[in-house]
């Protein structure tokens, strides 16, 4: 891989500096002997990669400075995710929302909404997510955290009702109760557990969803998900009752809803046999490749797109 940001910053450091074996300054150890062969760099560069290692420390600038994958996940701290799935997780830029839409509803499909309700003052944030009961690939997401409980429900009815009649799992821990209780009042679909009770996020739930989540994750079974719920999901790391939470300063309520839908989801009778389910997943990633293809920039426009 090349090291550009390596490169661009050894480019700009005195001249005057000494070198290995220059002065008081040792020769290159055997290990950042190897690390120059690796990564096909010359001996200024390794010099300033040993002055950073020096001043900022190791693990800090692997996660500053990153040359492979590995490194751009590298951390003393355990992470919920192996390196391997941290890797192979594809993002794009979905714009700046708070509506965020990977396709359009598709007739006569089911889909599942996950909803994770905030006090809409600035700090977490409320969320909507949902799948397709069919494929299980996030098809539409709502983050905002400005939004109070009572105007966020409109907005899940909204959605729901956008996205044919979707079953609706909404947390009802805290603020999650308003969001309810509005919803029943406009007869939304929601749903309920077999004792006919609203979802609860306690310690047991959350490692049942969240380990749920991990295994999808960790088999490459999502396409490509929006940048912002990627960057949550790399935040992650596991807590001491066998969960998953965001890292000090982050957030983690993208994935909270993506977790909760995938729980709806297993509500949905499935009536789609194994040949149309497989072409709806086709057709999906069909739609990804095609879509990957027209955002890459090109130096002239086709006539036939004109």
């Amino acid at each position: 891989m090349d090291i550009s940001i390596l490169s661009m910053a050894q480019r700009r450091q005195d001249k005057s500096q000494p070198r290995f074996g220059q002065g008081a300054v040792p020769k290159a150890s055997e290990e950042e002997l190897k690390v120059r062969k690796d990564l096909g760099i010359n001996l200024s560069q390794l010099y300033w990669r040993h002055q950073q290692i020096k001043s900022i420390g190791y693990e800090k600038f692997h996660r500053e400075f990153p040359s492979t994958i590995d490194e751009a996940f590298y951390t003393k701290s355990q992470n919920w995710l192996t390196r391997e799935a941290l890797s192979n997780l594809q993002s794009v830029h979905m714009g700046r929302g708070p509506h965020y839409e990977y396709e359009e509803p598709l007739e006569g499909e089911k889909y599942a909404m996950g909803v994770d309700v905030s006090g809409g003052t600035g700090g977490d944030y409320s969320t909507i997510t949902v799948i397709s009961s069919t494929t299980g690939q996030p098809v539409y997401h709502y983050h905002d955290n400005t939004i109070p409980p009572f105007k966020f429900a409109e907005v899940v009815f909204e959605q729901a009702s956008r996205w044919n009649d979707a079953l609706v799992l909404c947390e009802g821990n805290s603020m999650g109760a308003v969001v309810i209780g509005l919803l029943e009042q406009w007869r939304l679909d929601l749903w309920k557990d077999d004792k006919g009770k609203d979802w609860l996020t306690n310690r047991t739930s959350k490692i049942r969803i969240m380990e749920r989540l991990r295994e999808m994750l960790e088999n490459s079974h999502f396409q490509e998900l929006h940048k912002d719920l990627v960057d949550e999901i790399i935040s992650l790391v596991p807590t001491k009752t066998g969960s998953a939470a965001a890292k000090k300063g982050k957030h983690d309520d993208l994935v909270m809803s993506l977790a909760l839908a995938l729980e709806c989801s297993e509500s949905i009778p499935n009536f789609a046999d194994v040949l149309t389910r497989t072409k709806l997943i086709d057709q999906w990633k069909k739609k990804v490749r095609s879509n990957r293809i027209l955002k890459q920039k090109i130096p002239f426009r086709p006539a036939s797109w004109r």
